[in-house]
């Protein structure tokens, strides 16, 4: 398929990023590595790992100790000898790096460390062969993101149609109480676009009529699609285009906790499972128009355009997104960064007001939409009986 024409940027009367909050856990103060007695001077979380106290040796020439995760092979270790701190990291078995730096303070020595090329590779392939998701890899010359004292970001990043909205309000909490997920989690709200292209042979429950399939199209949304679907050129009339507009529910985690968020997101119905079929899956969370990204902390407001294609031999179903985001929800996304934090309970308040009113207005946009067309609708999805709340 062609690529398509980029229309407007974002979605009229719809902000464009919600701050939905982040998980509360302990902050850690840097450490100078001279300065190391004992265990009590070493920060509770490092990397891949819990502070493991009793490994902790003192030596004449300085000390070393390890931080392990209950993942098996996953571990830190830090040693210090004659004034140089070497730091290495190991996950499921994967050594990421490992670097050595006479600077006394343990925060800049795990800010060298490099991109952990191999945990993307296995990143890649395990979350990918579970999930309907697609891994992105930045050029090797893009930044790495590095944090004290959780190490390297990730993200996923799930589009979520307007009925299901409500229910992103409850994730924090959710991976805030699991006391399994160890480092800090953010998780937002970025507006967007995509294009949705289906081969029609292979797309049967795609209706033919171009009015009932934008009508289609815009109740397993919760918003009207952004124009009549249009045949594509490049394939001779044989696929079809339809251009909307969506939120992404984006959710930043540390390497460790990877595997455990992309599981919360999965029971909650955000992230598509695969399964052995022969069929194209054709539902939210599990068709290939709903598919997920994941990759590096910065893939949310990734300015690059991407091209997905659902699993089924040949595809059925292909996804082109101009941006992750909007340029509108990147610009709103790094303001709200920069303010002070309000707290837990008025980031939650406001971040309830801002959904509930944003269901409530495409809400009534689609009943808008219905009254004039007159023709029988597809089943509409049904929310949960508290997004139902939300709106109503």
């Amino acid at each position: 398929m062609s690529r398509p024409a980029r229309r407007r940027d974002s979605q009229p009367g719809f902000p464009p990023y919600v701050f939905l909050g982040a998980t509360e856990r302990e902050p850690q103060s840097d450490v100078r590595p001279g300065a190391v007695r004992g265990p009590d001077d070493l920060p509770s979380r490092l990397f891949t790992g819990d502070l493991d106290r009793g490994s902790f040796e003192r030596t004449a020439a300085g000390w070393s100790a390890k931080w392990i995760d209950p993942t098996p092979g996953t571990w830190t270790e830090a040693r210090y000898a004659a004034g140089l701190l070497q730091v290495t990291q190991w996950l499921e078995g994967e050594c990421g790096a490992q670097v050595g730096s006479t600077a006394d303070s343990l925060a800049a020595v795990v800010r060298l460390h490099m991109r952990p090329a191999p945990w993307d590779r296995a990143a890649r392939e395990r979350l990918t062969a579970r999930y309907n998701l697609t891994w992105v890899d930045f050029p090797e010359e893009a930044p790495t993101f590095v944090a004290y004292p959780d190490g390297y970001p990730r993200v996923l990043l799930c589009p979520v149609p307007f009925w299901r909205l409500g229910e992103t309000l409850d994730l924090v909490a959710a991976l805030d109480a699991d006391a399994g997920v160890r480092a800090p989690v953010i998780a937002e709200l970025l507006m967007g676009q995509d294009v949705v292209g289906y081969w029609r042979a292979r797309c049967p429950e795609i209706p033919v009529d171009p009015v009932a399939h934008y009508l289609k199209e815009s109740e397993e949304l919760g918003y009207p699609a952004l124009d009549l679907p249009e045949p594509d050129a490049s394939t001779g009339g044989q696929a079809v285009m339809i251009q909307r507009a969506r939120y992404a529910l984006a959710v930043t985690c540390f390497y460790r906790d990877l595997d455990r968020v992309a599981r919360h997101l999965a029971d909650a119905g955000f992230l598509g499972v695969h399964a052995p079929t022969h069929f194209p899956r054709t539902t939210y969370p599990d068709a290939g128009q709903w598919q997920a990204l994941a990759g590096p902390a910065g893939l949310d407001t990734f300015g690059a355009t991407c091209r997905l294609a659902d699993r089924h031999t040949p595809a059925s179903r292909q996804v082109f997104l101009p941006r992750t985001c909007s340029e509108a929800a990147a610009e709103a996304k790094l303001a709200s960064h920069a303010r002070p934090s309000e707290g837990a309970a008025a980031t939650a308040r406001h971040a309830r007001e801002q959904v509930t009113a944003i269901m409530k207005s495409a809400a009534a946009t689609l009943d808008r939409l219905r009254a004039p067309l007159r023709r029988p609708l597809p089943p509409t999805p049904q929310p949960s009986a508290a997004t139902s709340r939300l709106i109503h």
